[in-house]
């Protein structure tokens, strides 16, 4: 179990397979280790359960502390267990009522027994008293020595038949012996929790939720996209794609779609790719529907038309008065009503509420977050992990690392020319001035030209290490920041409504969602 934690956590922190960077696969991956976790869990209560699924949330978001999903995904576990947990006490308390229900009735079960045994007792003296009477009679003729006589018999048979009887009521009063019980070999002690089983089913459940969550959404698209409608959306989101597709290919709308660059990653480029061929698989469909039209006799239903255009970041604005919607992903919902999405999202939002354009997010409610944007454990993963490298928007080797490198050779250069000069100047030195072997002593002019060009050479020098890249001319005083955030906050007042796998939600809305899918302890996962 440690060890598939561990492989989730180092998945998630690479990110470099496509099951583990989309936020739906990670929460069917976290739901389906969770349910491992509590299927081999020996906890006798559920309290240990909740410990345990709480330990192994913290492991994976050290990992990666902005996998929200994970946390959607173990707040929801965590609901069902006290739930179940909930319901098991309330089985409690029905079995102790019923128990005093029937401590109830035993008493008066009991009561009466002891009243039936009293008029039994009654009937018992009133027997014995004819017995006894019959008996005298019986004995006084056998005293007088008569001869037996018909009533004589008759009281004889009386008789035996009420000592008979009298017997067999002493036999039913007489109390049975118990029968000793043997005492039962002590099996196996219960090791886990008995309802754990009912976590597991309601686990499966989800997961089949998670398999729907797209299709549920792509389904809603009919009501959302109108015809000849032109809608904007902004970078790449798996969601969305599946949105419009659907739109296209089932519903049969024909609608145009403006796509933003999404820099620094460009996700609009694969958008703007996957919504342009749909037209390409339109007309291979049509031409096929029209062959088999032809010969049926019928008339030919092709699929919708999308028109795509993509365009620059910068010119979203420009384009917003021709747009009747936009239609944007988001990577988490927070308890507020607002979202966290891809930079470039937030200014996409501006330009939509300036010109009164309604903004439509597609998510699944797996991305739910019961926390505020100012919330410390939201706050804090946010400054530490939602900046990319800077390598995305700049090339550190072009602009950055060649002028670096550059000036600290040039510094090197001149430290080697500097030493060399002054080990030659001690090695040889000029010729004597009486005319002798040696070099010829240059004259004043060659020596003035000669500090004239290294002053030139320096100057030269100092002009190129003042650049744009090193304005110091130093590689040791060289400093530039890059900043690339990944995600942008957009809040609630910006957003018009929420297409999600359980329908259609307003940002008001929301708290209603995190009061039926969270408990109010599970808040903070701590």
């Amino acid at each position: 179990m440690e060890d598939q934690v561990a492989y989730l956590g180092n998945q998630l922190r690479r990110g470099t397979t496509k099951e583990y960077t989309r936020s739906l696969h990670i929460a069917r991956r976290t739901a389906e280790l969770l349910r491992i976790c509590i299927s081999t869990s020996k906890a006798h209560n559920a309290k240990e359960i909740i410990k345990e699924v709480k330990q192994v949330e913290q492991e994976i978001m050290q990992e990666q502390p902005l996998a929200f999903s994970v946390g959607n995904i173990v707040r929801r576990v965590i609901k069902f267990v006290r739930d179940e947990e909930q319901q098991e006490r309330q089985l409690a308390l029905e079995k102790d009522n019923n128990q005093d229900n029937t401590n109830n009735s035993r008493h008066k079960e009991e009561e009466e027994e002891e009243e039936e045994q009293r008029q039994q007792e009654k009937q018992g003296l009133a027997a014995n008293k004819k017995l006894v009477q019959l008996r005298q009679s019986l004995a006084l003729g056998q005293a007088m020595k008569r001869a037996p006589s018909l009533k004589s018999l008759f009281d004889q048979r009386e008789i035996e038949e009420a000592v008979r009887e009298h017997h067999e009521q002493g036999q039913q009063q007489q109390p049975q012996p118990q029968q000793q019980q043997q005492p039962k070999k002590a099996g196996k002690q219960q090791k886990s929790w008995r309802r754990k089983f009912l976590v597991i089913e309601s686990i499966n459940d989800l997961l089949e939720d998670l398999g729907e969550s797209e299709q549920l959404i792509a389904d809603q698209s009919l009501e959302h996209v109108h015809a000849k409608e032109v809608i904007l959306t902004c970078g790449y989101s798996h969601s969305v794609e599946c949105f419009l597709t659907t739109c296209c290919m089932r519903q049969k709308r024909s609608f145009s779609v403006i796509v933003a660059e999404g820099a620094p990653k460009y996700g609009g480029h694969k958008m703007a790719t996957v919504l342009a061929s749909l037209d390409t698989k339109r007309q291979s469909n049509s031409t096929q529907s029209s062959y088999l039209a032809m010969g049926q006799g019928g008339g030919v239903s092709g699929h919708g038309k999308v028109t795509v255009t993509l365009a620059p970041d910068a010119c979203v604005f420009a384009l917003m008065s021709r747009v009747n919607k936009v239609i944007l992903g988001a990577h988490a919902l927070l308890a507020n009503g607002g979202i966290i999405a891809p930079v470039g999202t937030h200014a996409t939002c501006i330009a939509a509420r300036t010109h009164a354009v309604p903004v439509v997010v597609v998510l699944g409610i797996h991305k739910l977050v019961p926390q505020l944007p100012r919330d410390p454990k939201l706050d804090m993963p946010f400054r530490c992990y939602s900046h990319r490298t800077p390598g995305e928007i700049i090339d550190m080797d072009k602009v950055v690392g060649q002028q670096f490198v550059s000036a600290a050779y040039r510094r090197k250069g001149q430290e080697e020319e500097a030493a060399a000069r002054d080990s030659d100047s001690v090695s040889s030195p000029r010729g004597s001035s009486d005319g002798g072997e040696g070099e010829n002593p240059s004259s004043p002019g060659e020596e003035d030209a000669e500090q004239g060009e290294g002053a030139a050479e320096g100057s030269r020098d100092e002009e190129e290490g003042s650049g744009e890249g090193n304005p110091r001319g130093n590689a040791e005083s060289f400093e530039m920041a890059a900043l690339n955030p990944a995600y942008d906050y957009i809040p609630p007042d910006m957003i018009s409504l929420f297409v999600t796998d359980t329908g259609c939600h307003s940002p008001s809305y929301v708290y209603r969602l995190i009061s039926d899918y969270f408990d109010s302890e599970d808040v903070l996962l701590a």
